[in-house]
């Protein structure tokens, strides 16, 4: 926040200079300020902000014209006529990069909501389905934790790394995402896939009946907790039971696998609490490789236990038998790379230039997404009625409480702060 304030204000102060020396007049002044607040960086502003001031910046332009006009005059020197253009590019500038960042942003919605159904389709046993997906998106980032480790080799927070209580946190991270992973991909062989994404994404308000539950029990009795955020999760487990009327014993939903989702969704507020601190002081790659490794070794060891005669009886290759097995490797190859690093890094780069809650609203829309991709591709089967009826309800909760949440911190705190749930993904990292 605060290079992103220095670029503001050198802007600004560069603007100001400029008009000085181009003694332009008061209100073509005014138009170039507003300007400049329209090129300031868009993770600095709420694009409502950025639309409003785009939006009177061209209102006084047209005023100027219109008075110049009137008095007969030109339209001005060629200096002034240049820095109305710069003006303008400057408008057009930030409109292009807003539309981008929308784009970029639908990109990576379709990018983390197509792994369900590809991971479907892979023709191994769960938790080595899971080991496999983490292997590949280890592998994937070594380069990039590589650069970052020798780029920053005198940077501040190289002096971090050995401390314990950043040890801890990454493995308590790697821990949370092997136990995310692991139970989500167990549930997608147990529900549907509709029914393994909804409960899975229900973080908002498994967080918030969490906070309830330390708030009560007196652990922390100093939580807010706005009305909002509790109503919204109210409405989000009253959508959570309607949809559960759908289980049955006999059919494609059933409770452990449900359950199984639920639990994936729970980890996954662990991974993202706990390494919420960590991600705000290490780079990117110096964060998520280690516990992307760390996960790996975790399912590769859980799924040698739990599922030893399934790894046993694919030789001596066992855990790693996907890298040879067609087409399995090339499904592994496809959610290591387009939801874990394709995905994942253009969520990363739209939060810099969209407000978080419209990116954590929009990667809501997951289940749906998701689902119609499995539709499509042959691996998800049309939702039951009761699934049609609580599954909105379950989703406008979720909604609902991540923009109460949302208020309550920037009501507070006087500005917009990211929440560590708000851009969560049952595909991250």
């Amino acid at each position: 926040m605060r290079s992103s304030g220095g670029r503001e204000a050198r802007a600004s102060a560069g603007w100001n200079a400029l008009m000085a020396s181009a003694r332009l007049p008061p209100l073509a002044t005014k138009v170039a300020r507003d300007d400049a607040m329209v090129r300031a960086p868009l993770a600095r502003s709420p694009v409502v902000r950025q639309t409003a001031a785009a939006a009177a910046a061209a209102g006084r332009r047209r005023q100027w014209r219109r008075r110049r006009r009137r008095a007969g005059e030109s339209m001005g020197s060629a200096d002034e006529r240049e820095q109305v253009e710069t003006v303008d590019a400057a408008s057009n500038e930030s409109g292009t990069m807003l539309v981008m960042a929308y784009v970029v942003l639908l990109v990576a919605l379709v990018s983390v909501s197509s792994a369900g159904a590809v991971l479907r389709k892979i023709n191994i046993s769960p938790l080595a389905k899971a080991s496999s997906r983490m292997q590949m998106t280890a592998a994937l980032q070594l380069p990039g934790f590589a650069w970052q480790l020798w780029a920053g080799r005198r940077a501040g927070w190289m002096s971090k790394l050995g401390s314990r209580w950043l040890a801890w946190r990454i493995g308590a991270s790697g821990v949370a995402l092997a136990a995310h992973f692991g139970l989500w991909i167990m549930s997608l062989d147990k529900t549907s896939l509709t029914h393994s994404l909804l409960l899975v994404t229900t973080h908002s308000i498994v967080m918030v009946s969490g906070m309830w539950a330390l708030k009560l029990a007196r652990i922390r009795p100093d939580l807010a907790i706005s009305w909002g955020e509790s109503l919204g999760t109210v409405v989000g487990f009253a959508g959570l039971a309607i949809v559960s009327l759908d289980i049955s014993a006999d059919a494609e939903v059933t409770l452990l696998g449900d359950v199984y989702a639920f639990l994936g969704g729970v980890a996954m507020i662990v991974y993202l609490v706990v390494g919420f601190a960590v991600r705000q002081q290490l780079p990117l790659f110096v964060y998520v490789f280690p516990v992307t490794a760390l996960a790996a070794v975790v399912l590769s060891l859980a799924a040698a236990v739990a599922e030893y005669d399934t790894v046993s009886s694919a030789g001596g290759w066992g855990l790693f038998a996907w890298t040879w097995t067609s087409p399995d490797v090339w499904y592994v190859i496809y959610v290591g790379v387009v939801p874990g690093i394709m995905g994942h890094t253009f969520i990363n780069w739209v939060l810099r230039h969209l407000p978080s809650l419209v990116v954590s609203v929009t990667l809501m829309t997951e289940p749906l997404v998701g689902t119609l991709i499995g539709l499509v591709v042959g691996e998800s089967s049309v939702p039951g009625l009761w699934t049609f009826v609580g599954g909105p309800i379950l989703l406008a909760g979720s909604v609902w409480t991540t923009m109460s949440s949302h208020r309550r911190q920037r009501k507070v705190k006087g500005k917009i702060v990211d929440a560590p749930l708000e851009a969560g993904s049952a595909s991250e990292p």
